[in-house]
């Protein structure tokens, strides 16, 4: 009977320390990239114009980037309606990596180009590339005359 009772009590405590281990099992979000740069998003009101609010919102990833030299950020722009909504989203999306480039000083090859996304017009989002993705970092206007 005592050793019915060990084993029992052996077996609870195994049980309890697997459930309540802290091991760590990567989710798909880990498995997706591994730089620590946060996502976000700013609203460019004037396509192509950042003031100074705006270059304020770019200060998390500016130290992100910072602080994590080998990561690299998807830049997209939001609008993939009419040829004027694509345009502006290139010029958001070029004027956020050419603020970043020229003011920060990132090398432009950290990011990866991308316009006439799914989200608002007006709006850039940016979030860590995944391991393995890459893109261009500058890509030619869609329709350089329609503005």
């Amino acid at each position: 009977m005592k050793r019915i009772f060990f084993l029992l009590l052996v077996t609870i405590c195994t049980i309890i320390s697997i459930t309540t281990s802290k091991a760590t099992i990567p989710s798909p979000i880990d498995d997706d990239t591994s730089c620590p740069i946060a996502g976000g998003t700013i609203f460019v009101s004037t396509a192509g114009v950042l003031n100074g609010e705006l270059k304020n919102a770019l200060n998390s990833l500016v130290a992100d980037m910072l602080n994590n030299p080998s990561c690299k950020v998807v830049v997209i722009g939001g609008g993939k309606g009419n040829k004027l909504e694509q345009q502006a989203s290139w010029e958001n999306v070029n004027a956020v990596i050419n603020y970043l480039v020229e003011e920060k000083r990132i090398d432009r090859e950290r990011f990866i180009f991308m316009h006439s996304g799914y989200s608002s017009v007006g709006t850039v989002d940016y979030r860590a590339a995944g391991e393995n993705e890459d893109g261009p970092s500058s890509v030619p206007q869609p329709f350089p005359g329609s503005r």
